[in-house]
């Protein structure tokens, strides 16, 4: 045998040939070729989508978890303010104004004397009910700065206004004005 006559046959080792394939054999392995590529792919593509909802997960978490930690510091920051309000004949509120940071309000004079009136009269009324007395001091409280509330405090321990006793006192919005049982019984002693 030459050289020349020997044609090379594809799949041969070291010279031995191999048996030929049916064409239908090589159909069916292409086709079991092509599905194994096609299920790589599929699986390849699966987990591409898993891992990229586990990272949108993640990234959502992560944006949840700033958001609370920014709200957590910002929560200190209180913005307070005030609307000032104008009460019509039927009762009801009318707005006045635009809305303004607490800081930045200046009541009119005529309001703060209005406030000092008001802080005047809870404190100083004494009545029978000791419910409506502690609700007056409540407010006076809530309306009492710091240094304030200590001598607030110092004249609440003096004086003893939740004790109900003989001693009534009422005091008007614009003078003081003993109650009726006060002119009746003589009781004008001067305490206001």
């Amino acid at each position: 045998m030459s050289p020349e006559n020997v044609p090379p046959q594809v799949g041969s080792v070291d010279g031995q040939a191999l048996s030929p394939v049916p064409l239908d054999e090589w159909h069916c392995i292409e086709q079991a070729y092509r599905e194994i590529q096609r299920r790589d792919d599929r699986a390849e593509h699966r987990a591409w989508r898993w891992e990229r909802f586990a990272l949108v997960l993640l990234g959502l978490w992560l944006v949840t978890l700033g958001v609370m930690v920014w709200q957590f510091l910002d929560a200190r920051k209180v913005q307070a303010f005030v609307q000032v309000v104008v009460q019509d004949a039927q009762g009801k509120l009318l707005q006045v104004g635009i809305p303004q940071d607490l800081p930045a309000y200046t009541p009119p004079d005529g309001v703060w004397i209005d406030m000092l009136g008001e802080w005047v009269r809870r404190i100083r009324w004494r009545g029978t009910d000791p419910v409506l007395t502690r609700a007056q001091w409540a407010w006076v409280y809530r309306h009492t700065c710091g240094q304030a509330r200590r001598l607030v405090q110092m004249l609440e321990e003096r004086e003893h206004p939740f004790k109900v006793g003989k001693k009534l006192t009422a005091v008007g919005r614009n003078e003081y004005r003993p109650c009726q049982s006060h002119r009746e019984n003589g009781a004008l002693d001067g305490d206001v």
